[in-house]
């Protein structure tokens, strides 16, 4: 029976929002506090002159060398608005490709639909005003892009260190955002007319109200109208996964600059300004995500009323719409700065031996600007679609149970209360990070930040309890494949009697030769001339005068084992309730488990990539002896990586569908989830500190500063990798909570393996991951080979290149990567969104059940191979040219023969890491979020060839 809870339904309607607005203005302040780094000397300014204190002048390790205060602050400044620039260049370049593919999907022809796939050029005005400055105007037509050789001429009075020309741009933030949204608005309306058309034509666009799925006795709203809704919840998580993205590189490259000119007063500051960057992004997007959605579903209840089934059905397409932006940004994203990276390390450090980041490669501002685009766009996009998939699974399941049945609005709301709680959880552990605890030393920088993920998850687990406690009655169903399942919360202990509560905590030497036995109290089986001979034993007394005794070898194994079944009981591992009668705690478990696997499985990552520990340093060690070595070593690690991990997935499932069936999963998706705030200032401070560097370089500054911003980047690559980590792990279970939300759905009761239907569609979905990242691979290649040739060209035909007294052709490498992101995302992008409409309408539902079980078994195996293989990689070559132990000394240094075979480990690693691995968490989590919505259109219309057949 269910109970009511602690926290009435106002209290919750005020919490969420306020807990979302609160994030918001966190992230406000810790923008604030990154804006008040000023990239404007201020050496000749009154305040600035006196003794230095509000300058730089009393940091500068610079003037110690020589170095111009203001000529560095300035050139730091022009770096930065170079990349930021062309990083809006490329945004809108994506969406394009956006919109032409999702063009193809509706439109036999491009023509029909008056979409090119090349975008009109832009008229623009060049005016020289003066000899130091240089004034553009540009007029943008409906589908204009910014022109590379204008973007050229910017860059080049930009990077070149002997060059003061400082250009003006008009180009004002309202106009690239509106050239910007002309593409995604061309992509979101395209999809959305396929939603609206496929879940339309269930009941033919009928306005009557139908019967509920679940309760027949019951009405619904009619199908049209979860047509029309699904339809604008999509809009919405699309719009909010493109303002996530934006935001995101935003802040990243208006702080990379800030942080370079922190470096100069120690390694602490550049920490503080670095990390809170990444917080604004990671605040932002945890309370946009939450906020959005919440105003979404009390907006559509003002139609939906009490039909919470047809409210929640619709407000997946929230999550549709986030993970169909993040496959852009993950693919086009992860393809861009690859193909970028991989053709500067090939020719500057194999062939050249020019140092990273070095101004006189043609790929280094490319390479910088990709950074952004794919790690701090992509892997942003990607958590939020896990929080908006798995948040929408958990709602569409509890609609079906006993919380949507009773119109519970706070337990219906339990996984946006979670959410809120990691938003306050994450605020407080952030603080830890740039207030409480100062960096003083390069040493701490790594163990800071783990140390984020472990107080963010320790606090995490008391406040899923306090959550847990107040939000859920004490007893509730959960739908499960059918039939209803009792779920008991964890948080109400009832003892019966005092006797229940002293036994069990005393132990006793006893005797019996009946042993073991459960008899009532006072039977007579146990007395006086039994208790006092050799042997420890344990009583445990329960609540219905039963007592059990357990033998033990020794007083210390008596006490351990009455601790033991304490605790079992407590946790309602067991049912014989000999202490306690657990009556509600199991949900709680299910979050937990998951918030907890997702640390195991970000530490595993960590051991398996970082060069700390004995796998990074055998991979670096097997490059002795060339190339071949080092790739045969780095395939064992990332197959042998996926052991643990899979492991805590398996047993995470395990658990909380024991407990409280799919929504159990939803939950524990969502507890991996809860901390995503933390996660992702984490992610996005890698990026930050590796521009920090680049620009530190560019813009010639000392090499102690670059030391500093090495070793915030050595440590953010790191932290990154269990942050991939931390992605795969989530997917894989908002994947299975979404299979099995599509599977109540579609109203399959048991999906059988040994049938033919199910069976084509396992082996058929096991490939698709293969499918996707040989597109994948195959275009970061294609696209750094083009690369490659035009960097050599380059180094070739200029003369005075390597001598840095000619201008390289940055533009030129930008738009390669450029186009090869726009033309090599669109395959994968369609076979991901294609596959669920083809096989759902062709095959059925059962098939498709297949294909989404199989292309998740086989794309989590592939994802955390791939991302650790690359990632092992990447630190063996760090390793190498830090040359920090004497073992990694006797491997280097740069330029050796180990030292040129890790490089090439690294650079095949690359794709793996950046772009395939990390994409396959959208593959595996779009087709499912993708069948769920156009679940009902499935189930009624599909499987055509079968009908036919």
């Amino acid at each position: 029976m269910t109970s009511s809870t602690v926290l009435t339904d106002m209290a919750t309607e005020i919490v969420i929002p306020v807990c979302a607005v609160v994030g918001i203005v966190f992230s406000l302040v810790q923008w604030f506090l990154v804006s008040r780094v000023k990239l404007s000397s201020e050496r000749n300014s009154p305040s600035s002159t006196n003794n230095g204190k509000n300058g730089y002048s009393d940091y500068l390790i610079e003037e110690e060398e020589g170095i111009n205060d203001q000529h560095v602050v300035v050139k730091c400044a022009e770096i930065q608005s170079a990349i930021t620039e062309v990083l809006f260049f490329v945004v809108v370049y994506n969406l394009q490709a956006a919109a032409i593919l999702l063009a193809n999907t509706v439109c036999r022809d491009l023509e029909d639909c008056h979409v090119s796939g090349t975008a009109k050029p832009m008229s623009c005005g060049i005016d020289d005003m003066e000899e130091n400055s240089l004034f553009i105007t540009c007029e943008f037509d409906l589908l204009a892009i910014l022109d590379v050789s204008v973007l050229s001429r910017s860059l080049f009075s930009f990077i070149v260190p002997f060059s003061r020309v400082i250009v003006s741009s008009q180009l004002s933030a309202t106009s690239f955002l509106f050239t910007e949204y002309q593409y995604v608005g061309i992509f979101m309306v395209a999809f959305a007319i396929l939603i609206f058309l496929f879940l339309g034509s269930v009941e033919g666009f009928s306005t009557k109200s139908r019967p509920c799925t679940y309760d027949t006795e019951k009405m619904c709203k009619p199908a049209l109208a979860t047509a029309i809704f699904s339809t604008a919840s999509f809009l919405l998580g699309a719009v909010t996964s493109v303002l996530s993205g934006f935001l995101g590189m935003k802040i990243a490259t208006y702080a990379n600059a800030r942080t370079t000119l922190e470096a100069r007063k120690g390694v602490g500051k550049a920490f503080i300004t670095a990390f809170r960057s990444g917080a604004v992004m990671g605040f932002l997007l945890a309370a946009n995500g939450l906020l959005v959605l919440y105003i979404a579903i009390n907006l559509f209840k003002l139609y939906y009323g009490d039909d919470w089934e047809g409210l929640f059905e619709a407000i997946t397409g929230y999550g549709l719409g986030g993970s169909s932006m993040a496959l852009f940004g993950r693919v086009g994203g992860g393809i861009y700065t690859k193909a970028a990276d991989v053709g500067a390390d090939l020719v500057g450090k194999v062939e050249r031996n020019i140092p990273e980041d070095d101004p006189r490669n043609p790929a280094v501002i490319a390479d910088n600007v990709g950074d952004n685009v794919g790690d701090i766009a992509g892997m942003g996009s990607d958590l939020f679609g896990s929080y908006a998939e798995s948040s929408c699974a958990a709602l569409v399941v509890a609609s079906i149970s006993s919380f949507g049945i009773n119109h519970e609005l706070t337990a219906m709301c339990y996984p946006l209360l979670v959410s809120s709680m990691g938003i306050l959880v994450c605020l407080i552990t952030t603080l830890f990070a740039t207030d409480f605890f100062e960096i003083k030393a390069v040493k701490e920088i790594e163990p800071s930040l783990k140390k984020q993920l472990i107080i963010s998850t320790v606090l995490m687990t008391v406040g899923i309890a306090i959550v847990s406690w107040i939000a859920l009655p004490s007893s509730f169903t959960i739908f499960d494949f059918g039939a209803q399942k009792m779920v008991k919360n964890w948080y109400i202990l009832q003892f019966s009697s005092i006797e229940c509560i002293s036994t069990i905590l005393i132990w006793y030497c006893l005797k019996s030769k009946d042993f073991p036995f459960v008899e009532p109290y006072g039977s007579g089986r146990l007395n006086n001339r039994d208790i006092f001979a050799e042997g420890y034993y344990v009583v445990l007394a329960g609540s219905n005068s039963n007592i059990m005794v357990l033998q033990a070898q020794n007083r210390h194994q008596a006490q351990g084992t009455i601790l033991f079944h304490f605790c079992i009981d407590l946790l309602c591992f067991s049912s014989n309730s000999l202490s306690v009668e657990c009556l509600d705690r199991q949900l709680f478990l299910c979050v937990g488990v998951g918030l907890w696997a997702g640390l195991i499985i970000g530490f595993v990552t960590e051991y398996y990539t970082s060069n700390a520990y004995s796998p990074v340093q055998d991979v670096a060690d097997s490059c002795r002896t060339g190339a071949a070595t080092n790739v045969i070593f780095g395939l064992a690690l990332g197959y042998k990586s996926v052991i643990i991990p899979t492991f805590a997935i398996a047993i995470s499932i395990f658990v909380s569908f024991t407990f409280a069936a799919m929504y159990g999963i939803a939950v524990a998706a969502l507890g991996m989830l809860s901390t995503i705030a933390t996660g992702l200032a984490i992610d996005a401070y890698g990026p930050i500190s590796d521009n920090a560097g680049g620009i530190a370089e560019m813009a010639g500054m000392s090499h102690r500063i670059r030391e500093r911003t090495d070793a915030l980047d050595a440590a953010g690559n790191t932290t990154a990798a269990i942050g991939k980590g931390f992605a795969i792990g989530s997917a894989a279970l908002v994947s299975l909570a979404l299979f099995g939300a599509f599977v109540s759905r579609a109203g399959i009761q048991v999906v059988d393996v040994l049938t033919p239907k199910v069976f084509i569609g396992l082996i058929v979905g096991a490939m698709l991951p293969y499918w996707f990242s040989a597109m994948t691979m195959k275009s970061v290649g294609s696209a750094a080979l083009k690369m490659v040739e035009e960097v050599r060209r380059q180094f070739n035909t200029i003369p005075g290149l390597m001598e840095g007294t000619s201008k390289p052709d940055y533009a030129t490498c930008v738009k390669i990567s450029t186009d090869a992101s726009i033309k090599e995302m669109i395959p994968p992008g369609a076979l991901v969104m294609l596959t669920p409409l083809i096989v759902g309408t062709f095959f059925g539902v059962e098939t498709l059940a297949g294909v989404l079980a199989g292309s998740l078994v086989s794309g989590v195996q592939i994802a955390i191979s791939a991302s650790n293989t690359g990632g092992a990689w990447d630190n063996a070559k760090k390793y190498i040219e830090a040359g920090a132990s004497d073992h990694a000394r006797t491997l280097g240094p740069k330029g050796s023969e180990p030292h040129k075979a890790a490089v090439i480990g690294d650079t095949i690693g690359d794709p793996l890491k950046d772009t395939s691995g990390p994409s396959l968490n959208i593959l595996i989590k779009l087709m499912a979020v993708e069948s769920l919505v156009f679940a009902p259109f499935f189930a009624t219309h599909g499987g055509l060839l079968f009908k036919i057949f």
